[in-house]
């Protein structure tokens, strides 16, 4: 919750009484976690409130991110509520305090000393012993006792770099997705290798069921090369993809669950752009499972079973959150590999490109296990009471991990938090998305430079979902017209900006702010 005063800003503008209580210069603490001092605080000039009724003579001491200190000709200080000052002002505050970020950035923080290693991979697949039976069709997955949790986690130490078995790289694309609206939910886009061309599938179900009843769930294909889209199942089933295995061209997806994501099957097909008819409607493209699994019965409750989150680790077997439940199992046989315990429901665990290592947020901690057989390599304390976002680095050689107003980037082959900063603004509520090994992309679109270790650009994509498709950032936005936006980020002008801080000051601005609008940035 943001801190207010006692008194009112037109108070502290027109009640010289008032300001008489604030102490004298040298005798008031600096704000708990206050920022650097911006580079020209001994400008006297005039400061207005919201309403434009109020104004006083003062110059700038420091802002908290949340409450803003003036000091007045006279050495009395005043503090008032950032959100309470003219938009003017805020602009003044933000443009010269990210001047003074970076110069403190460039002073203080040390360009990093070792480059990413080449993205190219040269490590083999991950792939798990195959089942040595089949479970007949649609039986349900095993259950197994949860393994014995660590006492005391060790701190993470240095690792194998677990990089993407293949790269591929997908033009840039906008579409529509005219049944995507308020009351559907769409699965992050996946790439769709081919012997053509690279596609991108994604599945949109309905929430509500109408009245009308008809074939309101789909599942799209979406050619970045020409930005075609094309439906190539759709049926009163919801039906949600979950992941796509690029080796064996299967993907996983959970069929015929609820509105809210309950009971269900947990199919592998393959979906292939080839295999579907172009010559009939989508729906008489039927989903082709080759396994076909039902859910863990819930022992708990009387609710059905429920996935929150589930990634494909070879052709056979899934790591899959089932009723808050972290494990492994082989589809084909029905067999549990393993079980970690309980998760937060609200988390979604994150896994590394080249599926060896799952990233679990934790209050106050990221645990990280080993895909294949779920033992605990490491834990990564962090700030108590806050549950982190993380993500990958595209190479495999960092983690990414924001907390409130905070990113630390571990590097797994050091085995150390490379790169460690506070944002005057928080970082968003969900997952950012690697833009390169050096950019990050905050869920509420604050681009974050790893090697600067500061804030480079603002993207205005409050609302949209974000995620990484390929070499490209795909942008899901569902209000005023559903669209899907594959995107090459930092888009030009927002590049030349950010190549420039490696040498340079940009004098007098702040983090530029582009929006996207009609299949294009604004600046």
């Amino acid at each position: 919750m943001r801190r207010r005063n006692l008194t009112s800003l037109a108070s502290l503008f027109s009640l010289a009484s008032l300001v008489s209580l604030a102490p004298a210069v040298g005798q008031e603490a600096p704000f708990e976690g206050s920022q650097p001092p911006i580079a020209n605080q001994s400008t006297v000039r005039t400061w207005v409130d919201i309403s434009g009724k109020f104004a006083i003579e003062a110059s700038f001491v420091e802002w908290s991110g949340e409450e803003v200190r003036l000091l007045k000709p006279n050495g009395k200080r005043v503090t008032i509520d950032y959100d309470q000052l003219s938009e003017l002002d805020r602009e003044f505050i933000d443009s010269t305090y990210f001047v003074a970020q970076i110069e403190t950035d460039l002073a203080m923080n040390s360009i990093t000393s070792r480059e990413p290693v080449t993205a190219q991979s040269t490590r083999e697949p991950l792939v798990l012993p195959s089942a040595t039976s089949v479970a007949p069709e649609g039986d349900a997955l095993q259950q197994k006792e949860p393994l014995p949790s660590e006492a005391s986690w060790p701190t993470l130490t240095s690792l194998a770099i677990d990089p993407p078995t293949s790269l591929v790289s997908i033009p840039t694309c906008v579409v529509s997705i005219d049944n995507a609206d308020g009351w559907a939910s769409c699965s992050r886009p996946l790439l769709i290798e081919s012997e053509t061309t690279p596609k991108v599938a994604i599945s949109v179900t309905r929430g509500v069921a109408f009245p009308s009843g008809g074939s309101h769930n789909q599942i799209m294909f979406i050619d970045p090369a020409t930005s075609e889209l094309r439906t190539v199942w759709e049926g009163e089933k919801r039906v949600t993809l979950l992941d796509h295995h690029q080796a064996s061209g299967l993907s996983l997806v959970l069929n015929d669950h609820n509105s809210v994501g309950e009971g269900g099957l947990l199919e592998l097909l393959k979906l292939d752009h080839e295999s579907l008819s172009a010559d009939t409607k989508a729906a008489a493209n039927p989903l082709r499972s080759f396994v076909r699994r039902a859910l863990p019965a819930n022992g708990k409750t009387r609710s059905p079973s429920k996935v929150t989150w589930a990634r494909m680790l070879d052709s056979e077997h899934i790591v899959a959150v089932i009723d808050a439940s972290l494990g492994c199992w082989n589809l084909v046989s029905g067999e549990c590999l393993y079980v970690v315990g309980k998760l937060d429901p609200r988390i979604e665990p994150v896994l590394s490109p080249g599926r060896r290592y799952v990233a679990v947020p934790n209050s106050g901690a990221m645990l990280l296990y080993s895909a294949e057989n779920g033992q605990p390599l490491g834990r990564i304390e962090l700030d108590r009471n806050l549950t982190p976002n993380i993500a990958f680095s595209p190479s495999g050689e960092f983690i990414g991990i924001v907390s409130g107003k905070q990113l630390r980037v571990h590097d797994l082959a050091q085995g150390k938090v490379v790169t460690e900063f506070s944002n005057v603004r928080t970082l968003g509520t969900s997952s950012p998305v690697w833009i390169n090994d050096d950019l990050i992309l905050s869920s509420n679109g604050i681009v974050l430079s790893r090697s600067r270790k500061t804030a480079v650009w603002h993207y205005d994509i409050v609302g949209d979902t974000i995620s990484r498709v390929a070499d490209r950032v795909a942008l899901l936005k569902k209000y005023q017209g559903a669209e899907l936006a594959i995107l090459e980020l930092p888009h030009p002008a927002a590049d030349a900006t950010i190549a420039s801080i490696k040498t340079t000051l940009i004098q007098g601005s702040s983090p530029a702010k582009s929006k996207w609008k009609d299949g294009s940035w604004i600046e």
